[in-house]
């Protein structure tokens, strides 16, 4: 330049990095809040998964409509017996004069048991049933476990994944200025190279050239 000043430092030649576009910035915000949204459905799927196979549900107990079900089954199974079947018994011995005898004493003992059989194919109808079809969910929810504990992670997978993209594009921001910064500070140094370069070339083979050395307070030049 005039009067022997050096050109300044064009900021165009500076690296320059794309940023995220609008629609990129809401997609990540989009699936970093469904992330934290399902989240909670894949902790339930496996807190499901593990009751049943941890067999929380084989007992009556963990059915109360089952229970009572059968309560109510065999209520009506006592209550036939006890208001039905017993009394037209008595009445019938009552009539053929065996009342308290070996024969009434004896059929009433069969008609007992008759009851009592038919209460424990009930329950092994109902309880049985119950368990058999409980035992197939155990075996069911052991099959879907694997898939179950990858769909777990999933949600944070894709959280990890839209926030490495933000930080990747931070990453080459920081590049870039760094890179620039370098830049910037070599500029006087390789400005005076190239006119030492170009400066012995125009001289020819019987000119002069110089070598520049960079240093703290400037640069110093030998003929």
């Amino acid at each position: 330049m005039p009067n022997g000043g050096m050109q300044p430092y064009d900021p165009a030649m500076n690296q320059q990095v794309a940023p995220l576009s609008a629609d990129q910035q809401q997609a990540i915000g989009s699936i970093q809040q469904t992330a934290g949204q399902v989240a909670p459905f894949a902790g339930n799927e496996l807190g499901m998964l593990n009751d049943t196979m941890s067999g929380k549900y084989l007992t009556p107990d963990s059915n109360p409509y089952l229970k009572g079900a059968y309560e109510a089954a065999s209520g009506r199974m006592t209550d036939a017996y006890a208001l039905g079947t017993a009394p037209q018994l008595a009445a019938d011995a009552a009539r053929a004069g065996a009342l308290g005898g070996s024969g009434y004493a004896q059929e009433s003992a069969y008609d007992r048991q008759g009851m009592e059989r038919q209460l424990g194919d009930l329950a092994s109808q109902m309880y049985g049933g119950a368990y058999a079809a409980e035992r197939g969910n155990q075996m069911q929810a052991a099959q879907m476990a694997p898939g179950a504990m990858q769909a777990a992670f999933m949600p944070a997978q894709q959280a990890l994944g839209a926030s490495t993209i933000g930080q990747q594009q931070q990453q080459q921001v920081m590049n870039a200025n760094t890179a620039n910064a370098i830049q910037q500070q070599q500029y006087p140094y390789a400005t005076l190279s190239n006119i030492g370069q170009f400066l012995g070339s125009a001289s020819g083979p019987a000119g002069q050239s110089y070598a520049t050395t960079p240093l703290k307070t400037g640069m110093m030049g030998f003929k």
